[in-house]
């Protein structure tokens, strides 16, 4: 049980200025003097420094306020939640090995009163932002259901609502799973290593493509050709002038106009007639095998299905927002990051935990988990994963 403790100063105790401040933040004297004198004085309590009852209802009312706004306040509000929950957590196992003696350069003795006093300042604020996210579930029929399952209460609550506000781009429930990083088997965190070697894999397989339509090209078929080609790449909006494009009397058109000459402008329409949507194919081998900077859609395309991403995401994620084109060097980086908000896959990590707790207290969910754990355990001494096991090993 948690000590109830006095909040207000023995008036037989003074306190340095270092006690009250700490050694973290340096005050300017004039500064320093006032708020010593506020907070040290015989008519002002520790405890004034907590809400009162009318800050409380200001405070819930704040909330609800937050609910008519984007979601990310919200968000916001549960992550400071579990923060305070941790420096409560701290705080209390500080003062708790001061009295009990764990600290070996302390004898067992009472805690400083201001050690005491912080906590149950954590405490506080802690219990006022979890009455507060409680209020705000409350206003939805989802947020009355999930604080209605045993195993979820109001912060757990609050947090699914913010985070899993619909949008458009959130169509489906393979798209929350997603989002919330519960699809990592398919969706995994790559990394700084497995992103690099994703890269390499991708780029073998275009390569091998590229190398295999070159062939049959016969602009690419001489090296004074090829030295040419480069040059169309130099050209100013080149990608639009081929994206865009469908004609290829006007695709020639352009390319004369930029200086290419007719003989190779020519044989560039030539190749372009050889596979179906020629002139994109053509552009993404040519920009493939001599544009060592910029990834092709192509390549774009091949990477999100071995990851099994959307191309909008991947091609989004591409784009250096200082220069303002694609690029393979931000390409692997964000390929390397999280694909999933990893704030509400702690957030669902502390549900499944929160149903496991709460087993005895009539969790359907807790129960579920530990049927399915001794089905898993008598399956595994029976050497029914033997083979799988061999397969991850290898």
């Amino acid at each position: 049980p948690k000590q109830i403790i006095d909040d207000s100063f023995d008036d037989e105790e003074e306190l340095t200025e270092e006690e009250v401040f700490g050694l973290d933040r340096v005050l300017d004297e004039d500064e320093a003097a006032e708020t010593f004198d506020n907070v040290n004085g015989s008519n002002v309590t520790l405890d004034s420094l907590a809400p009162s009852r009318d800050e409380k209802k200001q405070l819930k009312q704040s909330v609800l306020d937050m609910a008519k706004e984007p979601a990310s306040s919200i968000r916001i509000l549960v992550d400071m939640y579990y923060q305070m929950q941790s420096l409560r957590i701290v705080a209390e196992n500080r003062t708790r090995s001061i009295v009990q003696g764990y600290d070996d350069s302390l004898e067992p003795k009472n805690p400083p009163y201001m050690l005491e006093w912080m906590t149950n300042q954590f405490s506080k604020l802690e219990y006022t932002l979890k009455t507060s996210l409680g209020a705000y579930s409350e206003t939805t029929k989802v947020g009355q259901w999930l604080t209605d399952i045993v195993g979820i209460g109001p912060c757990l609550s609050a947090g699914i609502l913010a985070y899993f506000s619909v949008n458009e781009n959130m169509k489906s429930c393979a798209n929350f799973w997603t989002y919330a990083g519960l699809n990592d088997n398919n969706i995994p965190w790559l990394g700084t290593a497995k992103a690099k070697k994703v890269m390499t894999q991708t780029r073998t397989v275009v390569t091998g493509r590229c190398q295999a339509r070159m062939k049959n090209y016969i602009s690419l078929s001489t090296n004074e050709k090829r030295t040419e080609v480069k040059k169309i790449l130099k050209i100013e909006n080149i990608d639009q002038v081929f994206v865009e494009q469908t004609d290829l009397n006007t695709l020639s058109s352009l390319l004369i106009s930029n200086g290419v000459s007719k003989e190779l402008v020519k044989d560039i329409c030539t190749d372009c007639t050889i596979y179906e949507n020629g002139i994109n194919m053509y552009f993404n081998t040519i920009k493939f095998l001599y544009d060592k900077t910029h990834p092709t859609s192509e390549f774009l395309y091949i990477l999100s299905r071995s990851l099994y991403r959307r191309y909008k995401v991947i091609a989004a994620g591409a784009v250096d927002k200082k220069k303002g084109v694609r690029t393979y060097k931000r390409l692997e980086k964000f390929i390397a990051m999280p694909p999933y908000n990893l704030n509400l896959k702690k957030l669902c990590y502390n549900i499944g935990i929160s149903f496991i707790k709460q087993r005895k207290r009539g969790s359907m969910y807790g129960e579920l988990f530990y049927q399915r754990k001794e089905y898993e355990e008598k399956k595994n001494e029976n050497g029914d994963y033997a083979e799988q096991a061999a397969k991850i090993l290898r």
